[in-house]
């Protein structure tokens, strides 16, 4: 599968849908120039490493993009489906991401919770997102499911940006994102949305 970065890299754009090429435009230009440097790259298995060779391994993962000093999940766009089932998709992931959400990180605003990190928070976070917005300023808007994949992986990126590589939250973050693919097909077979292969 190609991921978002992938299909922006200048690729015959006539084959890919548009909601791939929505999912593609989203992707920022710093994290679509390490996915150039990756182009036929074959899919590396993941194993667990050394701290040493880690950042030398994961520059060379398909999986994983590069993003200022960061490394985060690369995930495939969410496949567009029936605009009807856009809510209750949606409903259902953010239910599954809110129970597993054991440290309460991504329920609300983070500025809202933690108030006395609010001016530091926000002056290191562009656009903050959690749980909250997306359910209900987000959700009601959604014209195709990977905007609801984009919201989120903004969320955990934030939690990453803000706390740092080698920081707890990083990590936890992380877990929760490399795992959203997973959960959306997951969901979709439960609601017998057939997803191309």
């Amino acid at each position: 599968e190609e991921s978002a970065e992938e299909r922006s890299d200048g690729e015959d754009s006539s084959a890919v849908s548009s909601d791939e090429q929505d999912c593609a435009e989203s992707v920022s230009s710093e994290e679509a120039k390490v996915s150039s440097r990756r182009n036929g790259q074959k899919r590396q298995r993941e194993t667990p490493m050394k701290r040493g060779k880690r950042a030398k391994r994961q520059r060379n993962d398909p999986d994983v993009a590069r993003g200022g000093d960061l490394y985060y999940p690369n995930l495939p766009c969410w496949p567009n489906i029936p605009l009807d089932k856009i809510p209750k998709i949606s409903s259902k992931i953010l239910g599954i991401l809110t129970k597993k959400d054991n440290e309460k990180l991504f329920k609300a605003p983070v500025a809202e919770e933690y108030p006395d990190l609010a001016d530091t928070y926000l002056g290191v976070i562009a656009e903050p997102m959690d749980f909250r917005t997306i359910r209900e300023e987000r959700t009601p808007a959604y014209r195709k499911i990977s905007e609801l994949q984009d919201d989120l992986i903004l969320t955990f990126k934030n939690c990453c940006k803000y706390n740092g590589e080698g920081d707890q939250y990083y990590f936890y973050a992380i877990e929760m994102w490399k795992g959203l693919n997973e959960l959306f097909k997951k969901v979709c077979k439960e609601e017998d949305i057939r997803l191309p292969r």
